[in-house]
């Protein structure tokens, strides 16, 4: 199942480091190589991070057997990295405390209850790259523009965060970039009134608004609900954005809810698409899985 919730990579992380990790290295060496990040202390405060907010996915879900051991082995997982020194104790410590008490199993299984319930998309790297990559030509676009010194520096700033969101992803996940998206969409909306005119007519500005609006578009749920697939990733939406961007850039004023009508009954129609492949067998559908009413499973032998 494909997942993006901290609970997921959380597991993800520990399976690797625990099946390939050598025992006789120092954990802080173990988890970094499992994480693909420089060992250098600083950088396990990311993991520290995800330890932390997967304990909290995990207290959001509510009538699941074994609920509250299953937050209390987190917890003491939690506890036993906190008073270790990571870097002088050997990982054969966490790994056969994680395979006595079941740590992955329990972790994997709350992750699979918690994306029924919040289903997010796991985008690919290829995704994150193209995207990284239209952000990165967009902010030189910004700073070689004649927009207006405040407004260059604020799109600077914003593009900043989406550039952030994106590096972020392995330990965010879509969560992250949906809300900086989210909350850039928001501000857009709030300061464009204040724009000076030749600054809302720039093609520079127009283009971060569909670049951002496209964005966010994709990464609601809303659209999910609709239709319930999820079309494949670079041969859809990377296109859509760009279309979106297109639109807004020959409008003269941000129009969220009319493009966000035109984006949904474009998603549907490549849904319906999709649907004739399937029955004709050219093409598989991706289905998200059930997000509404689920049938509960316990864990009850699993300690």
């Amino acid at each position: 199942m494909n997942q993006t919730n901290a609970l997921k990579r959380l597991a993800t992380i520990l399976e690797e480091a625990h099946s390939s990790g050598n025992q006789d290295k120092s954990s802080g060496s173990v988890l970094s190589k499992a994480m693909n990040i420089e060992a250098k202390p600083r950088n396990l405060i990311k993991f520290c991070a995800l330890l932390n907010r997967a304990e909290e996915e995990a207290r959001q879900l509510k009538h699941i057997g074994n609920h509250d051991k299953s937050i209390e082995e987190i917890g003491k997982l939690q506890y036993l990295f906190a008073r270790s020194n990571i870097w002088s104790e050997k990982w054969k410590t966490f790994s056969d405390y994680i395979e006595n008490k079941n740590i992955i199993l329990i972790i994997s299984f709350l992750a699979d209850k918690f994306h029924s319930r919040n289903p997010k998309l796991l985008l690919s790297q290829g995704f994150l790259d193209e995207l990284k990559k239209k952000f990165l030509s967009l902010l030189g676009e910004v700073q070689a523009s004649d927009l207006s010194e405040p407004l260059k520096t604020d799109l600077n700033n914003k593009i900043e965060d989406v550039l952030t969101a994106i590096s972020q992803y392995n330990f965010e996940g879509s969560g992250g970039l949906e809300r900086t998206t989210n909350s850039l969409l928001g501000n857009l909306i709030l300061t464009e009134p204040s724009l000076k005119d030749e600054d809302k007519e720039n093609p520079i500005y127009k283009k971060f608004k569909g670049l951002v609006l496209g964005l966010g578009l994709f990464l609601s749920p809303n659209i999910y609900d609709i239709i319930g697939t999820v079309p494949v990733i670079e041969q859809f939406w990377l296109p859509k954005i760009e279309g979106i961007t297109e639109k807004i850039t020959s409008q003269s004023e941000l129009n969220i809810k009319e493009i966000s009508k035109q984006f949904e009954a474009e998603v549907k129609n490549i849904s319906n698409e999709q649907r004739k492949k399937q029955i004709s067998g050219k093409e598989e559908l991706k289905t998200l899985p059930a997000a509404k009413e689920d049938t509960e499973i316990t864990t009850d032998n699993k300690d």
